[in-house]
């Protein structure tokens, strides 16, 4: 299933436009839709839980877990990892 969007770079969107259009779930940092095929992150600075940065280009996603190592076998860290 294709993306079809009229979304802009900058654009602001509601959580359930958000789901509308990849066709992913509402909840969560790490949501990945098998209609789609999409992996969509969410970095979220309002809670002060993770600390995502931009380098360069580059995100540097802290991905699921509050405590300890992440792992990357686990749940959303496994898809995130198998999108290389």
């Amino acid at each position: 299933m294709a993306i079809t969007s009229s979304l802009k770079r900058g654009s602001i969107i509601t959580n359930s436009e958000l789901q509308k259009i990849f066709k992913c779930g509402t909840q969560g940092g790490i949501r990945f839709s098998k209609k789609t095929n999409c992996l969509v992150l969410i970095s979220d600075h309002t809670k002060g839980i993770y600390e995502d940065k931009w380098i360069g280009n580059t995100l540097h996603y802290t991905g699921m877990g509050l405590s300890g190592d992440q792992r990357l076998d686990y749940r959303g860290n496994a898809i995130l990892a198998s999108f290389h």
